[in-house]
């Protein structure tokens, strides 16, 4: 299903670069866009114009466009049909069609756009939206700009469409669209009812279904429920739960909590069956001295990890363990390249761990230790790459860069599993945060966002040619972290493997930026700084 997914966002990319949309519709929002490139798209496949999209006519479309056969491992505009037509018919509609790229199709009549109601006061009303359609997406009721439905109102009921509400309505109110959340005290208050902001270390996606997320001033876990946007439950951890990360494989979430703000009493623990929800069991491993760990994620390649890295700020190993038994299965000693670990990176091309070692000031940054993950065995220093180590999710691309350096450097592991590197550029802010996207463009190829550590400005990076350009006018960075848990000073998150949308904080706004345009979408403000951000679903 994931290279169906890609199959279907690279026709759709195809499709722009034959059919580009007049200047007209260009110029429209992005949903109207790619609901013009589906009905092209259509149009095209659509050889005898009946309005109906046969077997053959997607297996025409096979051989116009050679290279998808190679790249997506069996999948081919041909799995339209055998996995989006709803009825089962054998032909696909351009109603299936618009399904299949999840294209919202949304009415509403202008008699009901803008609806008046005049209520009794003291007495209940109800209170509807009349938005019919295909995958409508959820409706937020508002009311003077404040969203009913995260608010603990005892007299207000949120439901889908509608709204009850039982509640002395002064003239002139103003209630607008929302959905429903849970109750649960997300920030207890303080003494004498005083109101005390939420701390937050670290979260994770669990199978886009639910979100943990630590707050280490409480010493618990709440885990959210996506799709109900409340909280299900609080699971009480060791104090200080400072990381979180979610083992895909063993649908597990470790929990890194430091004892105290001087981590003089680390201790790692294990959520079991994370994707319940509910009914998990915590588990207390048997590892002491913990500074960090390190569990490599899943791609499209490798679905399931074995192993995962335990280290400490003061010796110089890693200690390789089994994710499912929880056993300590050996300790790789880095003594004789003098490298204290600080982050781990992986990739499975080659089978290579990236080490950054870290830096004993003021000394120069120590370059990077490559592990091969076949042997165990240090292989050594990674040229002069220094600086903290990031992947592509294809594993094929790896760009080291750190805040205290000005340099970024990128290199590429080949399909035979051999390092080069490609060029190394001069940032001289240095990089708090890097995230990658697909280029919609070109085949097998990423864009790199960059954030800088002490500017308001987003370097992005095409890998493939070294050609830059910088986002400017992204106000101030948030300060260094009040808090020690905290980790880049300014966070970049991508919005998914296939995601056109980037997240990035300012000291006061969080700023939605268009991968894809390069470009600046929206800023929100309110949002005092953002250091933990989560991407949920598909964007």
């Amino acid at each position: 299903m994931a290279n169906y997914a890609r199959l279907k966002n690279v026709l759709m990319a195809l499709q722009t670069r034959r059919q580009p949309l007049p200047d007209e519709d260009s110029r429209q929002d992005p949903a109207s866009q790619k609901r013009l490139l589906v009905e092209s798209l259509f149009a095209d496949l659509d050889a005898d114009g009946d309005g109906h999209l046969s077997s053959s006519e997607l297996a025409q479309h096979v051989l116009k466009e050679q290279d998808l056969e190679e790249d997506f491992l069996g999948c081919s505009p041909g799995d339209l049909l055998r996995f989006d037509d709803s009825n089962s018919d054998g032909f696909l509609t351009l109603h299936e069609l618009y399904t299949a790229f999840q294209v919202v199709q949304l009415s509403l009549a202008p008699e009901e756009r803008v609806s008046v109601a005049t209520v009794t006061v003291g007495l209940s009303t109800v209170l509807t939206c009349a938005i019919r359609g295909e995958l409508r997406p959820p409706i937020i009721w508002k009311r003077n700009g404040l969203a009913l439905n995260f608010m603990a109102l005892e007299d207000i009921n949120v439901s889908g469409s509608a709204l009850t509400l039982n509640a002395d309505l002064p003239q002139g109110s103003n209630l607008q669209i929302a959905r429903g959340s849970g109750r649960e005290e997300i920030c207890p208050q303080g003494e004498g009812n005083a109101t005390q902001p939420c701390q937050w270390a670290s979260a994770v996606n669990v199978r886009h279904q639910y979100i943990y997320v630590a707050q280490p001033a409480l010493n618990r876990v709440l885990v959210v429920d996506v799709q109900a946007q409340k909280v299900l439950q609080s699971i009480g951890v060791d104090p200080l739960p400072a990381k979180l990360s979610y083992d895909k494989s063993h649908d597990q979430v470790w929990v890194l909590s430091w004892g105290d703000v001087h981590k003089s009493q680390p201790s790692l623990q294990v959520i079991t069956e994370a994707s319940t929800g509910q009914g998990q069991h915590l588990i207390r491993t048997p590892f002491a001295g913990v500074d960090d760990f390190f569990i490599p994620p899943t791609n499209l390649i490798i679905n399931h990890i074995r192993f995962g890295f335990i280290f400490n700020k003061s010796d110089p190993a890693v200690h390789k363990i089994d994710l499912e038994t929880l056993v300590l299965l050996k300790t790789i000693s880095l003594q004789s390249h003098g490298c204290v670990p600080q982050a781990m990176a992986h990739t499975h091309l080659g089978g290579y761990f990236f080490i950054q070692c870290r830096e004993d000031s003021p000394a120069p940054a120590a370059p990077q230790l490559l592990l091969d993950s076949v042997t165990d065995s240090v292989v050594g220093p990674n040229g002069d790459v220094s600086g903290a180590p990031h992947l592509s999710p294809d594993g094929r691309f790896v760009v080291s860069a750190a805040p205290s350096s000005p340099q970024l450097h990128v290199q590429e592991i080949t399909l035979q599993g051999r390092i080069r590197t490609l060029y190394s550029l001069t940032v001289s802010a240095g990089v708090s945060d890097v995230a990658f996207q697909p280029s919609f463009t070109q085949a097998n190829q990423y864009h790199v966002f960059a954030a800088a550590e002490t500017e308001p400005a987003l370097l992005f990076l095409e890998l493939s040619t070294g050609k830059t350009g910088v986002l400017e006018d992204l106000k101030e960075p948030p300060a260094a972290p009040a808090w020690p848990w905290g980790g880049p000073r300014r966070i970049v998150r991508d919005s998914g493997l296939f995601g056109r949308y980037l997240l990035t904080p300012a000291q006061e706004s969080l700023f939605l930026v268009d991968g894809r345009q390069k470009a600046l979408r929206c800023e929100v403000a309110g949002v005092k700084r953002g250091t933990t951000a989560v991407w949920v679903g598909e964007v």
